[in-house]
C-alpha cells in the first residue's frame, strides 16, 4: 500500500479506554501462559492500530504543516496521548506482574522483555499534565523553526541556507552564516523561555517518578545500558584521541583554503576548490541510489524498490515542511518511511544513505511481533544508519563524479567532528540535568565551557559571531530540546560504523553479511551484547577509540588533499 493510502483513525479516547480495560481484565484472569499470551497479542495489535494512525498523522503534518487537516489530526493525537500513555502504563504494570515472564523471555528474548518492564517506570498518571505540557513546548520550538528566511531576495526554508555555507566566495559564506545565526539569535529569548519551562517540567516528571533529578530518568527513557561512569570514560577517550586529531585536521583545512585564520564562516568550507557537491539533480540522486542499492546486495535492492513503489520517501525541501531528517516505521503496514530536506549539498546523499540504514534495518525486521524487537536502543540504531553511509562508499562516484575522493576525505573528516559534537551535547545535558536549579545564564556558561574543552567552534584568533559567543548556540541542536540525551549514541555508533568500513575494505561481501546479520538482531540484545555477537570492538574500551581513530587518520593520509 502506498503511503498516501495509509488511513488515519481519530480515536475516541473513552471508547479506547473501554476496549483496553476489557482486554486487561481478560489478561489478568488468564489461567495459563498460552491463554495469557493470546490476549497479550490482542493488546499489542490494538496498540499497533493506535500507534500507526498517530505515526501517519505526525509524519503527514511534518511533511506539510500548512495543511489544515494534517494540523488538526496532529493536534487530536497530541491532546489524547497522555491518556493513551496512561493506558499503556496500566498494561505495563499488569505485564510485569505476570507469572509467565520467563516464558515470554524464551519467545522474545531477555532484553526485549526486560525493556518492556523498565518502561513501566517511565510514566506516572500524576505527571499527565506535565507530559502534555512537554509536548506543547516542543511543538512551539518546532513551529519557530518552520518559519522561512529571506536571503538574496528569495524566501527559503532555513535549511536551504546551508547551501551557501559551501560557497567559494568567503563573503557569501559569512553573509549566509550570519543570517543563519541571526535567525536563531532573533528567536533566542523565545527558545530560552521554552527550554526553561521544559527544564522545570522534566524535573517535575522525574521527581514524581521517584528520581532525584532528570538525569537518571533521561538515561532510562533512552534505554541506555550504560551508566554515567561509562559515558564519562568514553568522552575522556574522545578528548584524548579524537580532539587532537580534529585540531590537526582543522589546521590542514586552514592551510588548504589559504586562510590566515579559520573563522566561524570557514568551518564548513573544507577545500580551496570547493566542497564536494552532488553532480546530479535531486531526482537523479534517487535514481542513482536505486542503482546503488540494486548492486549493493539482493536485500537492499528489494528494500529500495519497496520504498519507491510505495512512495515511502519525502526528500525535497519546501516551505511548511519540518527540518532535518529521520526514518520511522509504521508497524501495522510493515513499512519504513524516510524524511529529509535536500539542499544541494553533499548532505543530500549523506542523509539519504543514513536514513536508508535505519529504514533498511526495520524492513529486515518487519515481521517481528513486538516493536521492541524491531526498534533497538539508539546506540544500536545509529550503527545501522552510519554503517550504511560507509558501506556504500564504492558507489559515491554515481553522485560525485570527479569529486569522489574529495567526498571520502570530507565524510571521514566530518565523522570525527560529529563524534566531538555528540560528546559535547551529552556532557552539556549531563551537567544541567544533574541538578534542578541551573539558571539560564549558568546554562550558557556551561555550554561555552564545554565547547572550549572539546575545541568545538573555538579557534585561535577566531572572529566569532555574537550568537556563538552568547552561549545560546546549543539551541541549534534540536535533539537537546526535543529528545534529551539522544547524542552520545551517535558517537558510540560512529566508532562501530568505522569498523564496518575497515572490514569492507578487506572483503565487501563479508562486511555486508555481517552488517545484515547485525541489523537482524533488532532490539533483542543490548549494545555491548550485539557487538560481541557480531565480533565488533566496543567503543567503551579506550583501546577501541585509539585504534579506530588512528586507522581513520591513516585513511585520510592516503588521500592527497592538497589537490583539492
Amino acid at each position: 500500500m502506498k503511503f498516501s493510502g495509509f488511513p488515519v483513525t481519530l480515536f475516541d479516547i473513552e471508547e479506547l479506554k473501554l476496549k483496553f480495560e476489557s482486554l486487561f481484565d481478560k489478561f489478568s484472569k488468564a489461567k495459563s501462559f498460552v491463554e495469557e499470551h493470546l490476549i497479550f497479542l490482542e493488546i499489542i495489535n490494538e496498540f499497533k492500530e493506535y500507534n500507526s494512525s498517530e505515526d501517519v498523522a505526525q509524519v503527514r503534518y511534518i511533511t506539510n504543516s500548512l495543511n489544515e487537516k494534517f494540523a488538526y489530526d496532529k493536534k487530536h493525537f497530541d491532546s489524547i496521548n497522555p491518556s493513551v500513555w496512561s493506558i499503556d502504563k496500566k498494561f505495563l504494570d499488569l505485564f510485569k506482574a505476570s507469572r509467565f515472564l520467563d516464558e515470554y523471555k524464551k519467545i522474545y528474548s531477555y532484553e526485549v522483555i526486560s525493556y518492556i518492564i523498565r518502561k513501566a517506570n517511565q510514566f506516572s498518571d500524576d505527571a499527565k499534565d506535565e507530559y502534555a505540557k512537554q509536548k506543547e513546548l516542543t511543538n512551539q520550538y518546532e513551529s519557530l523553526l518552520l518559519e522561512p528566511v529571506t536571503f538574496e531576495g528569495e524566501e527559503i526554508p532555513l535549511g536551504k541556507l546551508r547551501y551557501y555555507f559551501n560557497s567559494p566566495e568567503r563573503e557569501m559564506r559569512k553573509k549566509s552564516q550570519d543570517e543563519f545565526f541571526d535567525y536563531y539569535s532573533r528567536r533566542a529569548d523565545k527558545i530560552n523561555d521554552i527550554f526553561d519551562e521544559l527544564y522545570k517540567v522534566r524535573t517535575s516528571i522525574a521527581k514524581k517518578l521517584g528520581y532525584e533529578n532528570y538525569l537518571r530518568l533521561g538515561y532510562n527513557l533512552m534505554n541506555r545500558n550504560f551508566d554515567y561512569t561509562d559515558a564519562q570514560n568514553f568522552r575522556n577517550s574522545i578528548i584524548k584521541y579524537v580532539v587532537p586529531l580534529t585540531a590537526r585536521l582543522k589546521e590542514k583545512q586552514r592551510k588548504r583554503i589559504g586562510a590566515e585564520t579559520l573563522e566561524y564562516y570557514d568551518i564548513h568550507f573544507k577545500f580551496k576548490t570547493g566542497n564536494p557537491m552532488p553532480q546530479c539533480s535531486e531526482d537523479e540522486i534517487v535514481e542513482n541510489s536505486r542503482k546503488m542499492y540494486a548492486e549493493l546486495s539482493p536485500e537492499t535492492k528489494e528494500f529500495f524498490e519497496f520504498m519507491i513503489e510505495n512512495e515511502l520517501m519525502d526528500l525535497k525541501s519546501r516551505i511548511g515542511k519540518g527540518g532535518g531528517g529521520f526514518s520511522t516505521f509504521f508497524q501495522k503496514y510493515k513499512s519504513p518511511f524516510i524524511f529529509s530536506n535536500m539542499n544541494g549539498t553533499a548532505n543530500d546523499v549523506e542523509i539519504l544513505t543514513h536514513e536508508a540504514g535505519h529504514a533498511f534495518q526495520s524492513y529486515l525486521c518487519r515481521d517481528y511481533t513486538l516493536y521492541e524487537e524491531i526498534n533497538s536502543s539508539a546506540d544500536i540504531c545509529e550503527v545501522h544508519s552510519m554503517s550504511m553511509e560507509v558501506l556504500t562508499y564504492d558507489y559515491m562516484n554515481l553522485f560525485f563524479k570527479d569529486d569522489t575522493d574529495k567526498f571520502y576525505y570530507y565524510h571521514l573528516d566530518n565523522s570525527l567532528r560529529s563524534i566531538i559534537s555528540a560528546a559535547t551535547a551529552d556532557e552539556f545535558q549531563e551537567r544541567i540535568y544533574m541538578t534542578d536549579n541551573v539558571s539560564r545564564g549558568e546554562r550558557n556558561e556551561i555550554w561555552n565551557d564545554i565547547k572550549r574543552k572539546y575545541n568545538f567552534e573555538f579557534f585561535k584568533g577566531q572572529k566569532s559571531h555574537e550568537y556563538l559567543e552568547s552561549g545560546n548556540s546549543w539551541h541549534m541542536k534540536s535533539l537537546i530540546v526535543e529528545r534529551p540525551f539522544y547524542c552520545l549514541e551517535y558517537a558510540l555508533a560512529q566508532f562501530v560504523a568505522l569498523q564496518f568500513l575497515f572490514l569492507k575494505k578487506e572483503n565487501h561481501a563479508a562486511a555486508m553479511k555481517k552488517y545484515i546479520d547485525f541489523c537482524k538482531l533488532g532490539g533483542r540484545y543490548t549494545f555491548s551484547e550485539s557487538l560481541k555477537i557480531a565480533g565488533l570492538e566496543n567503543p567503551f574500551e579506550e583501546e577501541t577509540v585509539r585504534t579506530v581513530t588512528e586507522k581513520v587518520e591513516g585513511l585520510l593520509e592516503q588521500i592527497d588533499d592538497s589537490k583539492f
